[in-house]
């Protein structure tokens, strides 16, 4: 399985999220038995832990600590008040989650810092971080990943930069525990400080998810929906092993005669199209993050993210490098040009592409928008995702087309008398020949405007593909078909996967 390391900020993120995943991700709570939890002692908490937790524990912060002892329903912590300042505004101490900072301050400035979380959730975001922390899942379900026992609780231990993270989870009792020290993290009153939590674990007999490997993989039929005037097909193009993924947005696809390639961050899977769906063909790690991949008619690859050059890509290999071409790109199906974006719709470019390296830039704005969410092309379209810029419309988000120069043609909205909701987060906009067809991942939905921007109606994911709850990652248009990836998690709740369509009728 491949471990990756997420950035500093989105594992913080994970964690200060008080557990919960992204996405339209229930929790499944279990109540707590507080008057049992608070009874309970710290050896069988231990003992609770032991039965369910992975690894044996490298040491053991069951010391006897002296000093003032706040309590709540999930946690207590003995601390020495004398040194260490309990943030109390921003305190939780609920029967299902606790939630206390302590700080040391030096002046107005803060010295060390220990936050201590405990919460009674779902398993989900306990296994995202995980994955964040680059711990192979697999590894700590058998027991195989060093733990350090926290309160009674065995936690397994993350550091990065200036923090230090334990996190834990006990599955009978349906919580997770997390200790975050940030700052000083070596300062002997840190120490000092875990040494004093008591976490209170209660069996309650609940039970996690299955692991990604225990799960079903997702599989869905065919299917036809109408809209408008058309009947729009898809086909579920089923990978001969799923897909399993912790990253709900961050994928690309780029199509060729007989392959499709998904970009997932720094590595893009290759896969051969077959009769049965696609199958896996190789992987590609990447010397960078890149957030844009577009596939041209003839073959070619281009990847690019804000701050890097644009690439072109192929087969593991860079055959072009456009220096100075340094924002997110979409390339036109032809190869021949592409819009260069970031967030301010007055700070974008249009490049025509030499095919050799070299380029020519010329800056463009598109007034109609306020803010972009995403920009894609055909070969003589420029279709712009975002806010609009009118402070009068009733719209939230718009598409704003252009002409190849840049020059505006209209704007695809959907009105308040046409449907009660309107566009939300486009990802991709289909240039067909009926008309024009959107991928709105905020939404779930296809809606479709004719070619003089008529709105004419829209699909639900699960009319047109069978889904459930999915992300519309981003969609390619080749050979008159769009091809969309997506993510979307399993009915068992066991993994996300990476999933793939083929859709026609346009």
């Amino acid at each position: 399985m491949r471990k990756k390391i997420l950035t500093m900020s989105l594992a913080l993120a994970l964690c200060m999220a008080g557990f919960t995943a992204c996405g339209k991700v229930e929790d499944k709570t279990t109540e707590a038995e507080t008057e049992a939890a608070t009874e309970a002692t710290t050896e069988a908490a231990a003992d609770t832990t032991e039965a369910a937790s992975a690894g044996d524990s490298d040491s053991d912060s069951s010391a006897t600590v002296d000093g003032k002892k706040v309590e709540t329903p999930l946690a207590n912590v003995t601390y020495d008040d004398k040194i260490w300042t309990l943030d109390e505004e921003n305190k939780t101490d609920t029967d299902e989650k606790t939630s206390l900072k302590f700080q040391i301050l030096d002046g107005e400035d803060i010295a060390c810092q220990v936050e201590v979380y405990a919460g009674i959730v779902d398993c989900l975001s306990f296994r995202d971080n995980l994955f964040s922390y680059g711990i192979d899942e697999k590894e700590f379900a058998e027991g195989k990943v060093e733990t350090t026992n926290i309160g009674g609780v065995d936690c397994i231990k993350y550091e990065t930069g200036s923090t230090r993270i334990f996190t834990g989870r006990v599955e009978g009792a349906g919580e997770t525990f997390t200790v975050k020290a940030s700052y000083d993290c070596d300062n002997e009153n840190v120490q000092a400080l875990i040494d004093g939590i008591e976490y209170k674990v209660t069996d309650t007999g609940n039970t996690d998810y299955p692991w990604y490997w225990e799960g079903e993989p997702y599989s869905t039929a065919s299917a036809s929906a109408t809209v408008g005037d058309l009947t729009v097909n898809s086909n579920f193009l089923k990978m001969d092993e799923p897909f399993v993924t912790h990253e709900t947005f961050n994928q690309e696809i780029a199509v060729t005669d007989d392959k499709i390639y998904i970009l997932e961050n720094d590595y893009i899977r290759s896969y051969t199209l077959a009769e049965t769906g696609i199958v896996f063909d190789t992987e590609y790690a990447l010397d960078a993050k890149y957030s844009s991949m577009n596939s041209t008619d003839d073959g070619r690859i281009f990847l690019s993210s804000n701050g890097k050059e644009l690439i072109e890509w192929k087969d593991g290999e860079v055959v072009n490098t456009y220096s100075g071409c340094k924002k997110t790109y979409d390339i036109s199906p032809d190869g021949s040009w592409g819009v260069g974006y970031f967030v301010a719709a007055d700070e974008c470019e249009i490049v025509s592409l030499n095919g050799d390296g070299t380029s020519t830039i010329t800056p463009v704005s598109f007034g109609e928008v306020k803010s972009i969410n995403r920009v894609n092309v055909s070969n003589d379209k420029i279709f712009v995702c975002g806010a609009p810029s009118d402070e009068e419309s009733e719209a939230s988000h718009i598409i704003a087309i252009y002409n190849k120069d840049g020059s505006f043609d209209k704007i695809l909205t959907i009105t308040k008398d046409e449907e009660t909701v309107g566009v939300g987060s486009v990802t991709f906009v289909v240039d067909a020949p009926n008309g024009y067809f959107a991928m709105d991942g905020n939404m779930r939905t296809m809606p479709y405007w004719s070619k003089d921007g008529t709105y004419q109606g829209r699909l639900e994911d699960s009319d047109l593909f069978g889904t459930n709850y999915p992300w519309f990652s981003a969609s390619t248009y080749h050979n008159g078909s769009l091809y969309t990836v997506m993510t979307e998690q399993r009915a068992d709740k066991s993994a996300k996967e990476v999933i793939v369509f083929q859709v026609n009728g346009f």
